[in-house]
């Protein structure tokens, strides 16, 4: 894998190293969210907004694996399945070496910090191993009372010298109100279109459980009054071009809105879907895990009763909305029983597994954040990538499904130096390339934390990150100018590196 000139404009492209269509690459977290919000790239030689980020970590974290053979022995036999990797390891170490030969430059570009964040790396403390011993361990997240009074959790009362305050702005909170518009408004959309004052004001009940749309090709400031009257402390979400959201549950009590609304939005067919259907769907669900339980983030499914599973709520209702050929990608966790629910999920929609791609989390020197072959935590997060198969003449008709090829599940490696909690890569950049036609496709995101220009979000925090003030501050509200930072510059830092398309 050798370096060689950039073939386009660096400054347009979150990756570091690579391009969308090599099997490894070197993204930047908090760019590719930020692209994400603009219909067309933006000149990043220019000021540009970027969201506030926690530290990128400069060394791994402290180990926390067993000490001795013997005790090793013993966390296997414990863990039985749930201990087998569910990606080849070695390819990942592989491909994590063959980058560190060539690349040269920064993992990744200056953030803008959170305030409350500045300094900090993460604490290490002593935690309870499931066989009853004490060690040194370490979490790739902040604690969950770090998390309340910094706004990465739920609202706080909590008063400290000007915290970020996160809004909760959860179906949870305006249950009752969403319940009414449900239940009495004969329309369940709502279209926003911006105009010469690209500004809207609602009030939070008039936003649960409805699907709202953003017509314009502007970005949309949505200002929402979460009491009886309109003040200046309502939080603003900034609304990306011609995106979509439903703030809903995920429950079998809710989702007709989004299936009601996808055929209400998307009454006609288009090159590659037809009505209600997507050409790329992504779900990231809240997968029981050991780590977010201790953090309390948020509810995991193994907390819910079965009318509550979103993944039993999903699985009778979203194939109808994946188009033929469409593209579905899957976040699993690191246990072999998640990965084989994820394969079934996937044989109930009719969709083959193509591709497995793999969130490799590496420190600002390149280092894995915790040991590949790791027993208690993997410094990787996996991505299961498959095809909705066609059914019959019709949908052979409606798409190009290309000659018949290799079989064989391909790999992809994305090198990143993890964020804020919960924030994953935007696979913007990497997914449109695969698409029927990158200009123009349909594509949701489920258990969305953000929006994205052109997509469909759906969840309980699908506006989350885009709260604005994720994206300014008193001390970091001014736009950045990327690559006239100090010891940034676009020849010395992106490449762009010839590899397999």
């Amino acid at each position: 894998m050798t370096s060689r000139s950039p073939s386009r404009s660096p400054a347009k492209s979150a990756l570091l190293h690579g391009t969308p269509t090599c099997s490894t690459v070197l993204l930047d977290i908090p760019l590719s969210i930020a692209l994400a919000q603009h219909p067309s790239t933006p000149d990043l030689t220019k000021p540009f907004h970027l969201p506030l980020s926690a530290p990128a970590l400069s060394e791994p974290y402290p180990s926390n694996e067993p000490k001795s053979a013997k005790a090793r022995q013993r966390v296997i036999e414990r863990l039985g399945d749930n201990g087998t990797a569910v990606i080849d390891e070695a390819w990942i170490q592989d491909e994590l070496e063959s980058v560190s030969r060539v690349y040269t430059g920064l993992w990744c570009l200056e953030r803008r910090l959170v305030p409350e964040l500045a300094g900090k790396e993460g604490k290490t403390k002593k935690r309870k191993t499931d066989d009853g011993h004490e060690e040194d361990g370490a979490s790739t997240e902040f604690s969950d009372k770090e998390d309340t009074a910094m706004g990465l959790g739920q609202f706080s009362g909590d008063s400290r010298p000007e915290p970020i305050r996160e809004p909760c702005l959860r179906l949870s909170s305006i249950g009752e109100h969403s319940w009414e518009v449900a239940q009495h408004d004969p329309n369940p959309l709502m279209l926003l279109a911006g105009g010469m004052t690209p500004c809207e004001h609602l009030f939070a009940k008039e936003v649960g459980n409805r699907l709202i749309v953003n017509l314009s090709k502007s970005t949309i400031a949505l200002t929402l009054g979460v009491s009886h009257e309109m003040d200046g402390g309502s939080p603003t979400y900034t609304l990306p071009p011609l995106s979509s959201f439903l703030l809903s549950t995920i429950d079998s009590m809710f989702i007709r809105a989004f299936s009601e609304s996808a055929f209400t939005m998307l009454p006609r067919h288009s090159k590659s879907a037809g009505p209600g259907q997507f050409d790329f769907v992504l779900l990231d669900p809240p997968w029981d895990n050991r780590s977010v339980r201790r953090s309390k983030q948020y509810q995991t499914m193994d907390k819910r009763n079965e009318d509550m599973d979103p993944l039993i709520a999903l699985e009778g209702i979203l194939g109808q909305h994946i188009a033929p050929n469409g593209l579905v990608g899957l976040w699993i966790t690191n246990k072999a029983s998640v990965r084989e629910k994820a394969i079934r999920l996937f044989e109930f929609w009719g969709v083959t597994l193509e591709e497995e791609w793999v969130w490799l989390k590496v420190t600002t020197n390149g280092e894995p954040v915790n040991e590949v072959g790791g027993l208690w935590r993997k410094p990787y997060e996996v991505l299961l990538l498959g095809r909705k198969a066609l059914r019959d003449e019709t949908d052979k008709m409606m798409v190009d499904a290309g000659p018949e090829g290799d079989k064989s599940v391909k790999r992809k490696l994305i090198i990143a130096v993890p964020d804020l909690h919960s924030k994953k890569p935007s696979l913007k950049e990497l997914i449109e390339p695969m698409m029927p036609d990158p200009r123009s496709y349909r594509a949701l995101e489920v258990f969305a934390r953000h929006l994205t220009t052109g997509w469909w979000a759906w969840g309980d925090e699908c506006l989350r990150y885009n709260w604005t003030g994720y994206w300014a501050s008193k001390r970091s509200g001014s736009p950045v100018t990327l690559f006239e930072q100090k010891d940034i510059s676009i020849n010395h830092q992106l490449t762009v590196s010839s590899c397999d398309g």
